[in-house]
């Protein structure tokens, strides 16, 4: 297991791996310019530097590692595990497939979003600074074998922050309590959202139906305190 900051990937075993050693660890590199790219990785090249201007970024069949720079990028998960960084700007970063995909909004007002599920996938959100909106699409969520750490699990602690669960109503969830986590659970896959209930999370839960759950209504449905 690891876990990663905008630069760095640690592992349990006190491993820290840089920008130069996530390189020469996953292949080539692709570096764009400062106007508006588009570019998909590919066998050769893993690793995604978008620079300046508004880019839209795809990752490939291998394990990828694509960082927007500065301007509002597109990021896309896909192939295989990604790790997308949207560092300046209002980014939309996305999972194509929830394999084991993770993303890190970065400065600004991000959209991190998972488009579909892969069973035993295991996705991280962090939006970062701003105000930040997650999409998943719950219908895929729904037809999936739950994983023990949530099939998505989000972690933010800055900012005003909406969750959007799309194909999903309130009848189709159950709300739990870990400690300070809360788990969205449906008949399949979970959600878990980092220390929501010490002020960090989500602000407000929309679903399809119009509903829409704020944090007092979740505190209500678990108990305990919000702090």
């Amino acid at each position: 297991m690891y876990r990663g900051n905008w630069y760095n990937i640690y592992f349990d075993n006190g491993t820290v791996w840089d920008r130069d050693e996530i390189e020469a660890q996953t292949g080539g590199k692709w570096e764009g310019t400062n106007d508006n790219d588009t570019f998909t990785a590919n066998s050769d090249v893993s690793v995604l530097y978008g620079l300046d201007g508004e880019d839209h970024l795809t990752g490939g069949v291998n394990n990828d590692y694509i960082y927007g720079g500065n301007g509002d990028d597109i990021l896309i998960a896909q192939g295989g595990s990604d790790t997308l960084y949207g560092e300046a700007g209002n980014d939309t970063l996305i999972s194509s497939e929830g394999r084991d995909d993770r993303l890190f909004g970065g400065d600004s007002d991000d959209t991190l979003i998972i488009k579909g599920f892969t069973t035993g996938g295991w996705n991280w959100l962090y939006g970062g600074y701003g105000n930040d909106t997650y999409v998943v699409d719950g219908k895929s969520l729904m037809n999936i074998s739950n994983y023990i750490s949530g099939n998505a699990y989000i972690s933010d602690s800055s900012g005003s922050n909406t969750l959007k669960l799309e194909g999903l109503s309130v009848s189709d969830v159950m709300m739990k309590r870990d400690d300070q986590t809360l788990i969205i659970q449906t008949e399949g896959g979970s959600i878990k959202i980092d220390n929501q209930f010490e002020g960090s999370g989500v602000d407000n839960i929309y679903f399809d139906n119009g509903d829409v759950w704020n944090r007092m209504d979740l505190e209500s449905m678990v108990g305990g305190t919000i702090i």
